[in-house]
């Protein structure tokens, strides 16, 4: 084993010090053959004889330098050289060739690595804890709802205790938006994870500076006044500080002291909202003005659990004690854990929504990873015609290659060569392209002011697929020719002086413009639909009018403000605001239509409703609003009224339910007036007061859930967060600076962020903006299949014109009229596009069907399926007409003579 790895190492060292060694063997060759020619001299030949004699015993000195270089060195490296060296001339004598084929792949391949760097960023780009693949995230689903990725407080404390035969540990944490302020500054607003003690032990994350928390950290409410920052805020926000560890800082004005700072690389265990600081749990108490007794409650399901798997345990194994687990939940409080089924989901599929099987980040990846593989498709079977077309002409060359002793095999390897380093730079160039896409898509706007992550770097997962695409790429489109090249008749191609083999090949060459022209109908339709999804939803009726009215959010809190406080700022400022020229109404919401924040949901039990047999009470979304909302967002009222400044907590409790919520608990019954009470406070019973028109706040395909509305003075307890929104008379933007100075004369500390317009609004994650980047990904791919697709009828039919060029002459010497001609190739034409359609169509049905839960329109819509096919139809139609104008002007005479 070690002489042949010795053997190995000298061979390649021979291989790169090739002109040294040739020198030397080329000495001992010369003084062979002169020692040989002395010796046949001295028995009496002729010198000429004697050298001649020589060389005849040594075999040749060409021949002898090759057996002793093949002896020497590495032949299989040597004939890759060889191929390599006249690949590059070649392609250097065709440069018109060269540069088509390696744009074409280049665009192909860079579309794939564009979407799979972002891919990759949101589903396999690791978070770097310890031992990733045990750590396992916790949720839950009852039946008839979807899966939910929060349990609460007391059931983390159960799985600490009844599931340690699985867990090694459990942790949890909950997200929260906080001012950080040190003396005297203005506070910055900040993304905060409430955590355990034993978060950082849980998943495996150490400190770069100072410590992470103690396992005790985070029991007791109010102890532990103490914050871990993030890497990337300790950076930004405080220069780098090397002193940050002991410092003080403030969170919500109450006094905290930086014990660490978290490694660079971990951002939290969400791939796209980076936490920017840790602050254990119980400290929500004093810092968020949290209650206890609402911490510990069963169904306050706010936390997200990690836990991590014993050595040696099983996924199956934790699934069968999360089972067991439930059942006890259920035992325990049937109104609440009724049918709750638990379930431990790996961090990959966790982190982005991976609970419920139709999550929209799993499938909007699958799709367009699909739709860019088709366009690298595209690209192949383009660069494959290019290259069936160079093998065409190359065919006399091949046969005199073949003739002089060149083996198939070896003819093959060098087409296959070709394609690879056509694929090779193409890869590089398109990696290039990639890598340029995806920092155009990591900088898009997402309309808001949370700290967003996107690492859609360059790492080795990307570097790995565009390599292997681009691999893939050259094997395929060299395969073809190669194939062709194969099956050939080298006495035919050497007998019929280089004219081409007719038949087969050209069938297969429009069988591949076939597929492209299907493809490519697939691409545009998708982009239609994605298109047309965004234009019909920027249309649709959203239950609110988004014109001329302005939001921006603020958190009391952030700067110290108790409830009371916090109210009285919000009662304050309603009034001033109003008092505004301009300002036609206001009012205060947690959440507005489409945006990120939102109040939650709560399961609720409604007088005279029963739930259907197997389910639990109903989990219903809300909003907690202050009066004039309804008429400051125009959404109309259906039944009774909205709140008024009597609706206090003083006061009987109610609500306003939406259209949706109405017609399910009271069906053909008039709402307003019944009662229904939320689970997180039992004790007062809410009275629907009035019936809101539906308004889509989450999402915008699908039919739109129940949701209702309960009025600011009843429900403020830790809703200090809040939005402004104004309806203005004129351009809302222009009210931003006196709108925020009145909050400023108020708060000059306060800060104020998400100022926008509610159409600006709209445009977020959960809105309008996955469908405008849709259908810009999916129009950006349309288009450039659609190019290739043209470029191949195209091709094809403009090469079928070239062969067919003494055909033509002679039809026409025979009296052949124009218009037969212009017929016989737009016929051929025809038949190309035609077959693409209908083998397009029923692929692009059963791909948009994918796509039922991504897009508004119907994955069916017939006027993107007509326009689309109308389109192609018209645009091929004229790329075959180009080459069939050029084969009615030939000249009989003149076809006759070329031949």
């Amino acid at each position: 084993m070690r002489a042949s790895a010795r053997e190995t190492g000298n061979r390649m060292r021979a291989f790169f010090r090739k002109a040294p060694l040739d020198k030397v063997l080329d000495e001992e060759l010369a003084s062979h053959v002169e020692f040989a020619t002395e010796e046949n001299v001295a028995r009496g030949m002729t010198r000429e004889e004697a050298r001649r004699q020589a060389l005849i015993r040594l075999g040749g000195v060409q021949q002898a330098r090759e057996r002793q270089r093949e002896a020497r060195g590495l032949p299989w490296l040597d004939v890759l050289m060889q191929d390599l060296r006249y690949t590059l001339r070649s392609l250097r004598r065709d440069k018109g060739f060269a540069f088509t084929a390696i744009l074409t792949l280049a665009l192909g391949i860079g579309v794939n690595t564009a979407i799979f760097s972002v891919v990759n960023a949101l589903l396999l780009s690791p978070l770097h804890v310890r031992n990733e693949s045990r750590l396992r995230e916790i949720g839950y689903q009852q039946k008839g709802n979807s899966w939910q990725p929060n349990l609460s407080f007391a059931e983390l404390q159960d799985l600490r205790g009844e599931a340690k035969n699985v867990f090694s540990g459990v942790a949890g944490s909950q997200f929260s938006l906080d001012g950080l302020s040190m003396q005297g500054s203005k506070p910055d607003r900040v993304f905060a994870d409430y955590v355990t003690g034993n978060y950082f032990d849980v998943l495996g994350v150490p400190a770069a500076m100072g410590r992470v928390f103690h396992a005790q950290e985070g029991e007791t409410a109010g102890a532990d006044p103490v914050v871990v920052l993030s890497y990337a805020y300790w950076k930004r926000h405080f220069a780098g500080d090397p002193n940050i560890v002991g410092r003080q800082i403030a969170v919500n004005g109450h006094p905290v002291t930086v014990v660490g700072v978290t490694p660079e690389e971990f951002h939290g265990v969400n791939t796209v909202l980076a936490v920017e600081m840790y602050v254990p749990r119980m400290m929500m108490v004093p810092i968020e003005g949290a209650q206890l007794s609402d911490i510990n409650k069963r169904d306050n399901r706010n936390t997200f659990i990690y836990a991590r798997l014993r050595p040696g345990v099983t996924q199956k194994q934790a699934d069968a004690t999360l089972e067991v687990l439930a059942n006890r939940f259920a035992a325990a409080d049937a109104r609440t854990e009724k049918d709750a089924m638990l379930k431990a989901f790996s961090m990959l599929a966790g982190r982005n929504g991976g609970f419920d099987a139709a999550n929209a980040i799993g499938l909007g990846s699958a799709i367009f990873l699909g739709l860019a593989g088709l366009v690298l498709l595209l690209a192949c079977v383009n660069v494959a015609n290019l290259l069936l077309v160079r093998a065409t002409v190359r065919e006399r060359e091949m046969a005199i290659r073949s003739a002089l002793g060149a083996q198939r095999s070896r003819l093959v390897r060098q087409m296959l060569t070709e394609s690879i380093l056509l694929a090779v730079v193409g890869g590089v160039a398109g990696i290039a392209l990639g890598v340029t896409g995806s920092t155009l898509l990591a900088s898009v706007n997402l309309q808001t002011d949370l700290p967003v992550y996107f690492n859609f770097g360059f790492d080795w997962h990307v570097f790995a697929f565009s390599a292997a695409v681009a691999l893939l790429a050259g094997t395929i489109v060299g395969l073809m020719p190669a194939v062709r090249m194969s099956h050939a008749n080298l006495n035919l191609l050497l007998r019929e002086g280089g004219r081409g083999v007719a038949g087969g090949g050209n069938k297969f060459r429009d069988a591949l413009v076939v597929l492209q022209v299907g493809s490519a109908l697939l691409l545009l339709i998708i982009a239609g639909l994605f298109t047309r999804s965004l234009r019909a939803s920027e249309l649709s009726d959203f239950g609110f009018n988004p014109a001329n009215a302005l939001t921006m959010t603020m958190d009391p809190s952030e700067i110290g403000y108790n409830d009371q406080r916090a109210r009285d700022f919000y009662k304050t400022l309603l009034e001033k605001v109003r008092a505004l020229p301009g300002v036609k109404s206001a009012s205060t919401a947690v959440g507005i239509p489409l945006g990120f924040i939102g109040a939650g949901g709560d399961t609720v039990l409604v007088n005279g409703y029963q739930a259907p047999p197997g389910q639990a009470a109903p989990l219903i979304q809300f909003n907690i609003v202050a009066p004039d909302f309804f008429e400051t967002l125009q959404t109309p009222l259906l039944a009774g009224r909205g709140f008024s400044d009597a609706d206090d907590d003083k006061g009987q409790y109610v609500a306003v339910v939406s259209e949706a919520m109405a017609k399910k608990f009271w069906p053909k019954q008039d709402a307003v007036g019944r009662q229904f009470t939320m689970s997180g406070d039992p004790a007062h019973p809410i009275q629907v007061v009035g019936v809101a028109k539906d308004v889509r706040y989450q999402g915008l395909s699908g039919p739109i859930p129940e949701y209702f509305y309960i009025p600011f003075a009843q429900h403020y307890q830790r809703q200090s967060l809040q939005t402004l929104v104004l309806r203005t008379k004129g351009d809302p933007a222009g009210m931003i600076p006196e709108v925020e100075r009145t909050i400023h004369d108020m708060a000059p500390a306060l800060p104020v962020f998400e100022v926008k317009t509610l159409e600006q609004a709209m445009y977020s994650p959960n809105g309008l903006l996955l469908f405008q980047i849709g259908a810009a990904i999916a129009g950006i791919m349309g288009t450039m299949g659609f190019i290739l697709a043209i470029v191949g009828v195209y091709g094809v039919l403009s090469y079928v014109v070239s062969q067919k060029t003494c055909e033509i002459g002679i039809r026409m010497a025979l009296g052949a009229q124009r218009g037969d001609i212009l017929r016989i190739i737009l016929r051929q034409g025809w038949w190309i596009v035609g077959t693409g359609l209908a083998l397009g169509i029923p692929a692009t049905l059963g791909a948009a069907h994918l796509l039922a839960s991504m897009i508004v329109v119907s994955p069916t819509d017939l006027v993107t399926y007509v326009g689309v096919s109308a389109m192609l139809t018209a645009i091929s139609l004229l790329a075959c007409y180009i080459p069939a104008r050029r084969a009615m002007h030939v000249e009989p005479m003149q076809a006759l003579r070329a031949e």
